[in-house]
């Protein structure tokens, strides 16, 4: 199993910039409010709004990801170029077999601040930018699986995992920002590794697609 970071898929352009692997907003939650954001100034005691959003950030470059899809259509076929799919058969076999490949690191949920989880693997959720994120800022793994509404046609299951503090509690970064454009890409936080699943036969079988 070959995962990415999250930081590569943040970055990744797709031909026409159709943003069809990429997501600008990939390990980002976004809360923008049509009508602005409200801010209380509670040391001069008034009120505004500003035309900006938030977004809660977590580590994209410690978060590794591999991303399957509970569709199978022609549109997911010709958008992501498919010559071959792979169909996961007995999916909870291929959870424990994903858990058992992972790292040790990824294993070690206690620390200092309390215990948490290094690993997910849940269907994708997805929002409007200006839905209020309710707990969901808080919370890196769920931040790293959910995802804008234009998405949802691709009724995405992702598997993703840490093995560093990326997934404690409130362990991201909160900025108020008016993007006009896409933010660089950072190619040095581009990350990978390959996950030894072993001999796959039994519960999985390969779909080749005719051109």
């Amino acid at each position: 199993m070959f995962c990415w970071n999250a930081a590569y898929y943040r970055d990744y352009e797709d031909a026409k910039a159709a943003q069809v692997v990429g997501d600008e907003y990939e390990g980002t939650r976004l809360y923008r409010p049509l009508n602005g954001l409200e801010i209380n100034n509670l040391t001069q005691h008034t009120q505004e709004n500003i035309q900006r959003g938030a977004e809660f950030i977590t580590k994209a470059r410690e978060i590794f990801v591999y991303c399957v899809s509970m569709a199978f259509n022609d549109d997911l076929k010709r958008e992501f170029d498919a010559k071959a799919c792979v169909e996961i058969c007995d999916p909870l076999k291929f959870i424990q077999r994903w858990q058992k490949a992972l790292p040790p690191e990824a294993h070690v949920t206690s620390g200092a601040i309390g215990d948490y989880q290094k690993y997910v693997c849940r269907r994708v959720s997805y929002y409007h930018g200006h839905d209020l994120p309710g707990n969901v800022w808080a919370i890196p793994d769920l931040i790293t699986t959910t995802k804008l509404k234009r998405f949802a046609y691709q009724q995405e299951y992702r598997f993703a995992y840490t093995k560093t503090d990326a997934f404690r509690f409130e362990n991201v970064r909160v900025e108020l920002v008016d993007r006009k454009a896409r933010p660089a890409p950072k190619p040095e936080e581009h990350f990978h590794e390959i996950l030894d699943l072993g001999d796959l036969h039994d519960i999985c079988r390969i779909h080749v697609i005719n051109p």
